[in-house]
């Protein structure tokens, strides 16, 4: 699975309500225990990137980084948008989940 994939997998999810975008609803969604997963683009500033790892590791979420913002809005229809929250009910979140793990043991 690339990003391109991902994004379009996002995209579904976004209109089904499944995923929603923004660091600021981290922390909400995360201490209530529904996120599944998070997505950032790489183009994202260096320390938030690093607080998010920081937060991800803490709350045993998993995090995936990497995309362009802007080419990934323009799949997405959010095109400046950095951060994608997977709600644990976004179908095929273990499917996105097991690719990108396979993709780093290689």
């Amino acid at each position: 699975m690339d990003f391109n994939e991902l994004a379009e997998r996002t995209r579904q999810g976004l209109g089904r309500n499944q995923v929603v975008i923004g660091k600021d609803l981290f922390t909400r969604y995360a201490r209530s225990n529904r996120l599944g997963m998070v997505w950032v683009t790489e183009d994202l500033a260096p320390h938030a990137i690093a607080k998010m790892r920081e937060a991800c590791a803490k709350m045993d979420i998993h995090l995936i980084i990497g995309g362009d913002s802007a080419e990934m809005g323009a799949i997405t229809g959010r095109e400046t948008t950095k951060v994608y929250l997977f709600k644990k009910s976004f179908s095929g979140l273990s499917h996105i989940l097991t690719q990108f793990e396979d993709q780093r043991r290689k």
